[in-house]
């Protein structure tokens, strides 16, 4: 059997520095000391740290023991490599520190035989998760590599029914694992429905924040727009507030000419009415110019009559006949009255219309 074991050459596949941290474990066992586990130890730190910084998982640099104890670095194994074993890892954890803290060097072939099969199945499950078509290239682990180291030959009996014992009590706990396997496998698919739920939620509630995003850019260009409406509403406002302050001046002179309109209303009707009595004196003197007129004819032919009768001036007629020479002077009287009266019905009247037509 080759002493340069091989099973676990395909982490170079990771990082080749791990696989140089597994040689110092094959190293240190050749030792049969307890160092051994703290040779583990130091390799089961360098595989989480490659993954903490592969994944980019938030969770700061520590001891082997910090990375257990993180709640991301847990999640991390049960959910995306399902992987349910890390009391194991924290066994070794234990382990080691007992060696560092306590002193014992004293190697349990038992204890080891575990441990480094559940560090072969961890790097295994690690490696296939981000590889996982190159399942062809991992070497099976063969327990008889160690056996054949850890076992002198005085020893290997006891060593071997002590297995046959573990392995029987490891059946049971197979079938005790198997349950919760199971179990865990029920729950998982139930978180897993969950995620998928969750992932539509949240795919729902990126839709509604892209809805309220463009509502609320809408609204943002409405608000502008209604801004801009109130500027010119303000503007307005302040041109109908000077415009009012302006009709009120002209409310004023809208008083006064209303007051001249109605005392020159006031002033027609009067005049109207002076007019009415006018127009009346006016028919009155019409009538009595008729009559006088209609007396000058009669008094004309009279007086014609008369001198053709008489052959001689009126004025001497007049002057011999003192009753006819009164009425004809009356008549002359009369007529110059009636020139006058109508001389001042005229002059007013046209008074009258000048001021009526102006106003």
């Amino acid at each position: 059997m080759k002493m340069n074991n091989e099973m676990f050459k395909f982490v170079k596949g990771l990082d080749s520095e791990l696989y140089d941290r597994y040689l110092d474990i094959d190293q240190t066992l050749g030792c049969k000391s307890g160092l051994v586990y703290v040779a583990m130890q130091i390799y089961l730190e360098s595989l989480i740290r490659f993954v903490v910084e592969v994944e980019n998982l938030d969770v700061t640099q520590g001891s082997l023991g910090h990375y257990l104890k993180s709640t991301v670095v847990q999640n991390y194994f049960l959910i995306d490599l399902e992987y349910n074993e890390l009391d194991e890892l924290s066994m070794i954890n234990s382990y080691a520190n007992g060696v560092k803290h306590i002193k014992f060097e004293e190697l349990d072939p038992n204890k080891f035989m575990n441990s480094i099969k559940e560090l072969y199945f961890v790097s295994k499950c690690i490696y296939l998760f981000y590889y996982p078509d190159n399942e062809q290239m991992i070497n099976d682990f063969d327990i008889r590599y160690y056996e054949h180291i850890v076992c002198s030959s005085n020893r290997k009996n006891d060593y071997i029914m002590a297995l046959e014992e573990e392995n029987r009590e490891l059946e049971i706990l197979y079938d005790e694992q198997e349950k919760k396997n199971k179990q865990v496998f029920k729950e998982n698919r139930s978180l897993k429905r969950d995620v998928s739920i969750l992932e539509a939620e949240r795919k729902q509630l990126k839709c509604d924040l892209d809805e309220l995003r463009d509502e609320y850019l809408s609204n943002k260009e409405e608000l502008e727009k209604l801004e801009s409406r109130l500027s010119v509403l303000t503007a307005t406002h302040r041109t109908l507030k000077k415009e009012y302050k302006q009709s009120s001046t002209f409310k004023n002179k809208y008083m006064t000419a209303r007051d001249k309109f109605k005392q020159t209303r006031e002033t027609m009707n009067e005049y109207k009415h002076s007019l009415m009595s006018l127009n009346t004196d006016y028919i009155r003197l019409k009538q009595t110019t008729d009559e006088l007129k209609q007396q000058f004819v009669v008094s004309k032919h009279f007086i014609k009559a008369l001198l053709d009768a008489r052959k001689q001036s009126p004025l001497r007629y007049l002057l011999t006949n003192k009753k006819e020479r009164l009425t004809v002077k009356l008549n002359f009287a009369e007529k110059y009255k009636l020139r006058e009266l109508k001389k001042r019905h005229v002059n007013f009247y046209n008074q009258s219309t000048k001021k009526v037509m102006a106003f």
